[in-house]
């Protein structure tokens, strides 16, 4: 039912904007009651431990490490170049046309070798349709449980010292913004060069991605994955209809 609810205000015609807004609320009921990780379920849990960060790192102790994500996409992630100002929003860089001034500059950023490595990366960790055997985003919360590497590029989770849940400081989530503006910027370099089927399968390893994020623990982390994974879904339909007429959307 969820599921045809944000279909249906996709497809009812306001403002993308408006659009986003109220599907990412339908969206996020919608992850919250599918039986994943709650969006308070695992910190509820954690607060009754006798070591609250011990439990909340729990289920992420169940990722085999060939199937971690996050150490494939952060340490690429790392290494993004910053994207251009005039999107430094993933609905920004989604309402973006090919024909925009400053389009030459955008595209440029798209296909840096940075860029390209971690798009690189976004098809290692979804290309696995099977979920038994899929990628999850197992980062650890907390310094001390993180990669010496990755917290020198400043893409872990601080807990401070004493370490607390409360305290936490996502500083790998602006390079998943990044990400997806990438993602959305790539969408239409892609569309431009008349390639609607490229552009399709990369909104859709957006969407798997968006879902890896939308299970962790926290809401900043959920809302950031849902945000990817509606945008990518709303953007999806751009591309079936240049597939479908052979025009810009």
């Amino acid at each position: 039912m969820a599921g045809s609810i944000v279909m249906s205000m996709v497809n009812s015609g306001p403002s993308r904007r408006g659009v986003l807004a109220a599907v990412r609320m339908a969206g996020l009921a919608l992850v919250l009651t599918a039986g994943g990780i709650g969006m308070g379920g695992n910190i509820a849990a954690a607060q009754s431990s006798a070591d609250p960060l011990v439990k909340a790192n729990e289920p992420y102790k169940t990722i085999s490490a060939d199937k971690r994500s996050d150490t494939v996409m952060l340490p690429l992630m790392g290494k993004m170049a910053k994207p251009p100002k005039v999107i430094d929003e993933p609905l920004k860089a989604a309402l973006m046309p090919a024909t925009a001034s400053d389009w030459s500059a955008i595209e440029a950023w798209t296909t840096g070798e940075t860029q390209k490595a971690v798009l690189e990366g976004l098809k290692t960790v979804t290309e696995e349709n099977d979920w038994k055997k899929a990628y999850g985003f197992g980062l650890p919360y907390g310094a001390e449980r993180a990669d010496p590497d990755l917290i020198a590029a400043g893409m872990y989770v601080e807990l401070g010292d004493p370490p607390t849940l409360a305290a936490a400081d996502f500083k790998y989530l602006p390079s998943v913004v990044n990400l997806s503006i990438l993602i959305q910027a790539e969408t239409t370099r892609l569309l431009n060069d008349g390639k609607p089927y490229d552009a399709m399968i990369l909104l859709a390893r957006g969407v798997h991605f968006g879902r890896q994020m939308a299970d962790r623990a926290f809401y900043r982390e959920k809302i950031v994955g849902l945000d990817m994974m509606l945008l990518a879904t709303m953007r999806l339909r751009d591309a079936v209809y240049f597939d479908a007429h052979g025009e810009s959307p």
